[in-house]
């Protein structure tokens, strides 16, 4: 910890990374792609991306009350005028949070019920104290020049709308226990999202673009309400996405399709936007699944497009490195990447694969004219050469994250077949042989047949996996073949693929 920039548990980030929010929510938006995945982290029998989720969710629970000291942090924790806190402990039970959320729906096989009730009883008894059931304000104390004192929301600590996923989480939770109270935890959470919906200033740069990292989060939060529990969402809550749909819409309004911060300034002068285009892409995926705006839609893809290099200087944002290169970490096809690096920045990131580096800055709009190549170098100083313009930070890679996580919404597919005919079918019979297709993009290697799943649930009988092959090297079409049992109890035969608001569901009828 006291070596870590900020604490841990990233590499340059404290407990405000929210690691495990983000990690459960892109499982939950493709499973089978992540459970394909389990080479290179644990015992190789549990998907890489759920040990990371476990290994966060331990951390935090280890360090649930710690306050001693952490590598140098660029400013303090607690509200002003009271005592200064070294780690944002706090924001450990955001993290543990979202994986007691998790647990039923498809954590369990990986965490005991020993751990999971730590981890519960540990929220539920720090919930309050930690101000957890509330948006916090005014929380964060930074010396960054960026956002000097005490603002309003911070990357750092407090970010606008991370109470609605918490609260959501215990909601989802304690939904499954017996003598839970699912109730305080929802009624929490409708109180956050209406602080938002009441609250949130599009035209206020503190809310926005100059929250940087943390922007992502308010409007993802307030779709996420809509996508999970959209009957118990506060009434207001998809007006103002739309209201935020339309405030984009606005400011995109230019040949990059960018996200300017007003008429006369496109972007920061001095320091990266990662919490912009690669973040804001997720944040309108999200916002178009639940408004059913396919120019919003389009958009998100703009932003991604930006990441990839259309943008005034014409690269992608992370740093093609001969070393990242060499370890198999960057994209596979892209040319030219970000031209400028700095690899020993706080989090020594310069060896992580797919860390984003930097972005235009205000100047290089709206097309740069010449960009120096440039590998900074700490050299003592608090920040190497151009390291506000440059430099990768694992809570950027979070946004990025969330724009995978996001952009799944609306693309998967699910559809019954008859096995002797291989034609669309709503209804089957004891005794029938079927086909279960799922169209995602879950298959991990182009040259050839991966493997997916779905949870199918015959009848009354418990959710099972079917495994799915797919139908051709690199189709993104998987099948499997399944005869209904003779005595099968129920009238339905339901698929669903995804968790927590992603899941794609189609069911038919059983004569």
């Amino acid at each position: 910890m006291n070596k870590v920039y900020g604490g841990g548990p990233s590499r340059d980030c404290g407990a405000y990374g929210l690691e495990t929010i983000f990690e459960i929510l892109q499982y939950a938006s493709n499973p089978a792609l992540y459970d394909n995945w389990k080479a290179e982290l644990g015992d190789k029998n549990v998907p890489d991306l759920i040990d990371l989720i476990l290994w966060h969710a331990e951390f935090a629970y280890k360090y649930v009350s710690y306050n001693g000291p952490t590598g140098y942090r660029h400013g303090t924790l607690g509200y002003q005028g009271e005592p200064r806190m070294n780690f944002d402990y706090w924001n450990t039970l955001d993290q543990l949070a979202a994986v007691c959320g998790a647990y039923e729906k498809f954590l369990k096989p990986y965490l005991s019920e020993e751990k999971y009730q730590q981890y519960r009883k540990v929220c539920l008894d720090n919930w309050e104290k930690y101000d957890r059931h509330k948006v916090v304000r005014f929380w964060t104390y930074s010396s960054k020049w960026v956002d000097e004192g005490f603002q309003e929301f911070n990357e750092m600590g407090n970010a606008f709308g991370q109470s609605v996923f918490s609260n959501l989480s215990m909601y989802l939770s304690e939904k499954y226990q017996k003598g839970g109270h699912p109730e305080k935890f929802i009624k929490y959470a409708q109180q956050s999202a209406a602080d938002i919906i009441k609250n949130w200033d599009f035209n206020n740069p503190r809310h926005m673009w100059w929250i940087r990292n943390a922007e992502h989060i308010t409007p993802q939060a307030l779709a996420w309400f809509l996508m999970v529990a959209p009957e118990l969402a506060p009434t207001g809550t998809k007006e103002k996405l739309e209201a935020w749909s339309l405030h984009m819409k606005q400011r995109t309004n230019n040949f990059w399709k960018y996200r300017m911060h007003s008429e006369t300034e496109w972007a920061h002068a001095k320091t990266k936007e990662l919490g912009g285009a690669p973040a804001l892409g997720g944040s309108m995926f999200a916002v178009a699944h639940i408004l059913k705006d396919k120019t919003l839609r389009d958009l998100g893809w703009a932003q991604v497009d930006f990441v990839f290099g259309v943008n005034p200087v014409g690269t992608h944002l992370s740093n093609k490195s001969d070393e990242r290169v060499k370890i198999g970490g960057f994209w596979e096809g892209v040319e030219d990447g970000w031209p400028q690096a700095h690899p020993d920045g706080y989090g020594k990131l310069g060896l992580v694969r797919g860390t984003l580096d930097g972005t235009p800055l205000d100047s290089q709009f709206p097309i740069a004219k010449s960009v120096e190549k440039i590998v900074g170098q700490n050299n003592g100083q608090v920040f190497g050469k151009n390291a506000y313009a440059t430099e990768g930070w694992c809570v950027s890679n979070r946004g990025w994250e969330a724009t995978v996580s996001f952009a799944t919404l609306g693309t998967q597919e699910i559809i019954f077949k008859d096995a002797a005919t291989n034609t669309s079918i709503t209804q089957a019979k004891p005794g029938q042989t079927i086909l279960i297709e799922l169209k995602a993009a879950l298959n991990q290697d182009w040259n050839k047949v991966d493997k997916g799943w779905v949870d199918l649930v015959i009848g009354k009988n418990q959710a099972i996996k079917i495994e799915l092959l797919e139908t051709g090297n690199n189709s993104g079409s998987f099948v499997g073949k399944l005869t209904i049992p003779q005595n099968v109890i129920g009238n339905t035969i339901t698929a669903t693929y995804g968790y927590l608001g992603f899941g794609k569901s189609v069911s038919i009828g059983i004569k």
